[in-house]
């Protein structure tokens, strides 16, 4: 008796890969908003707007999001990562096999698309947000700004214990 394998891709071709890996996609940061101050527990908004200002559509507007949770070197934990702040609420439709990633769809020239977080602060002391936008999910061609350098940006927050006012 004889067994077959067949082997199924999924994904696209690597000749469509390819293709990508020359691109250049071009955009502008419209705005980019995240309360610099914060209490223990405030909801709180991450806003990124990006615009398509190149002639092409963008693939796979993808935003990372960097340090909404940092390292513990505390010994024996299963997963080391612990939360700055908890992700209620991620933009819609955005979900990604990537954690700190977040796959926006197709953007097409001339639009704009705007990109909100909503989250809880959940450990005190100043930390520093990171985010980068991409043009591809894979990152195989470059999205720039109009200047050539990279759609990227950083928040420092301070996230204090001092609790929100109470009352009139």
């Amino acid at each position: 008796m004889a067994l077959t394998y067949t082997a199924i891709g999924c994904g696209d071709s690597s000749d469509e890969k390819d293709k990508l890996s020359d691109k250049v996609w071009r955009v502008e940061v419209v705005e980019a908003e995240f309360p610099l101050k914060q209490r223990l527990g405030d909801n709180v908004g991450l806003k990124i707007k990006v615009r398509n200002v190149g002639d092409d559509t963008i693939p796979e507007l993808a935003i990372t999001v960097d340090s909404f949770d940092y390292r513990s070197t505390e010994e024996g934990l299963a997963d080391p990562a612990r939360p700055i702040w908890v992700v209620n609420r991620p933009p819609p439709g955005s979900e990604s096999s990537d954690v700190n990633t977040y796959r926006l769809g197709p953007l097409k020239p001339g639009k704009t698309f705007e990109a909100v977080w909503r989250l809880s602060a959940v450990r005190a002391g100043t930390h520093t947000v990171k985010y980068k936008v991409a043009g591809d999910f894979q990152g195989k061609g470059k999205t720039l700004l109009a200047d050539g350098s990279a759609p990227e940006g950083a928040f420092v927050v301070t996230i204090t214990t001092v609790p929100k006012p109470v009352g009139p």
